[in-house]
């Protein structure tokens, strides 16, 4: 399905790419700011890697993860085992190319008597299964929702975003695009924030900020119209109607939880399966269901 874009968005998705900076994109939950990083990813060709902020997310987590607990369980076993690339150490990886990262690894556990005590058959085996995740192709990264993460992160990530270079601490071993500046081309991040709480004006000052608006009911009809059967074209007015009520019911100052774009969607696809396009919102409750999700806000349609 095409995702519906603002002229005034894809213009600072091309500054961003230019000047090689994460474009940080803010707006309501629902109005496609992570929708967005697919469409650019399906359309330019980016293999797409997903970090979902938690409250507990730490800069490192961007990169790679090593399971402390299972290694020690399985101590036989090289630490290859329980290492695995995470979104943005993927996409440094991918940027620096699989012969040079494979000849690092190589080069760089020379003193790894563990691992030099391997037929060279299972070293690639191992050093393929650490990189099986990457594509080395170039790559999107999507931080999502960044302000869930504690207050240090985005100030600890500044570095690693602005160089993408990362260790792991594990094996000794560093990988950086310091050096190869030509290669950051490879990589393009899209940042995602709600704003639930203050971002540090340092981490904003390196990124390009576009906030999505909710749509006004042309844009909504559009977006509808990509998202609905062919068959259903013939319904426009009805289509139109519907939404101009759900925009009615987004500004009624007595509903607690503004319903997003994503609710109405789901509310005209319902309607339309239903055959019930033509009953007003607030005649057909089980279309409400789709919209409202407090229970004080039904008695105020």
């Amino acid at each position: 399905m095409e995702y519906i874009a603002p002229q005034e968005l894809i213009d600072a998705k091309t500054v961003a790419q230019f000047l090689k900076r994460p474009l940080l994109l803010s707006g309501e939950p629902g109005t496609g700011k992570t929708t967005f990083a697919d469409f650019v990813a399906k359309s330019e060709r980016y293999s797409l890697y997903v970090f979902s902020t938690k409250s507990i997310s730490q800069s490192v987590d961007l990169f790679y993860c090593y399971d402390t607990i299972s290694h020690f369980a399985n101590k036989e076993k090289h630490l290859f085992h329980f290492l695995r690339l995470e979104p943005l150490g993927i996409a440094v990886l991918n940027a620096l190319g699989k012969d040079y990262v494979y000849d690092k690894l190589i080069h760089e556990l020379k003193n790894d008597t563990i691992f030099q005590d391997l037929e060279s058959s299972e070293q690639s085996k191992l050093i393929d299964q650490f990189l099986e995740s990457c594509s080395f192709n170039k790559s999107l990264v999507l931080i999502d929702e960044v302000d869930k993460a504690p207050r240090d992160f985005p100030n600890d990530i500044l570095n690693e975003i602005e160089n993408y270079e990362f260790k792991i601490k594990e094996l000794g071993i560093t990988f950086s695009l310091k050096e190869k500046p030509e290669k950051k081309e490879g990589i393009f991040i899209i940042l995602t924030s709600n704003f639930e709480k203050n971002l540090p004006d340092a981490f904003l000052r390196r990124c390009i900020y576009y906030n999505i608006k909710f749509p006004d009911e042309k844009a909504l009809f559009e977006i509808i119209l990509v998202h609905i059967e062919n068959k259903y074209v013939s319904k426009k007015e009805e289509i139109s109607k519907r939404i101009k009520e759900f925009k009615e019911i987004r500004e009624n100052e007595a509903i607690q939880k503004k319903p997003a774009t994503s609710e109405l969607i789901d509310c005209i696809r319902y309607l339309l399966y239903k055959d019930e396009i033509h009953i007003p919102l607030k005649n057909n409750k089980a279309a409400l269901s789709t919209i409202l999700k407090k229970n004080g806000d039904f008695s105020n349609v």
